[in-house]
């Protein structure tokens, strides 16, 4: 992930969540992103990775949403997000370890990807 910052790579089994804070995004996305979310998991298409979404509500109306995963999932539920949310997931993204701390956080920059050719 292009414009990230990591403390440390997370072992296979540790416990953790990504932090998507979704505070400044229109309401219409928001409410896209949680329904796809909604959606890909009731249809299963998340495959083994076990994940847990919830919203948080420090910082009001439940802006935040935490999806946890163990550290093995890390990147694979980073995309998930990323494709869910329409690419809007490249900045105030974190996922924390479960004692709080912040393990990777992505920046504004976008992420390295296969462009047309394959490359």
């Amino acid at each position: 992930m292009k414009g990230s910052q990591q403390e440390w790579p997370p072992d296979k089994l540790e416990r953790g969540y990504w932090r998507v804070d979704v505070s400044t995004w229109p309401t219409n996305e928001k409410m896209k992103f949680w329904d796809n979310i909604t959606q890909a998991i009731r249809a299963g298409r998340i495959g083994w990775i076990g994940a847990v979404v919830e919203g948080e509500s420090e910082i009001g109306n439940g802006d935040v949403v935490r999806v946890y995963c163990f550290g093995e999932a890390v990147v694979h539920i980073w995309v998930f997000l990323f494709a869910m949310s329409d690419r809007r997931t490249v900045k105030d993204v974190q996922w924390v370890d479960g004692v709080g701390r912040t393990v990777i956080e992505v920046g504004e920059e976008r992420p390295t990807h296969i462009d047309e050719t394959g490359v």
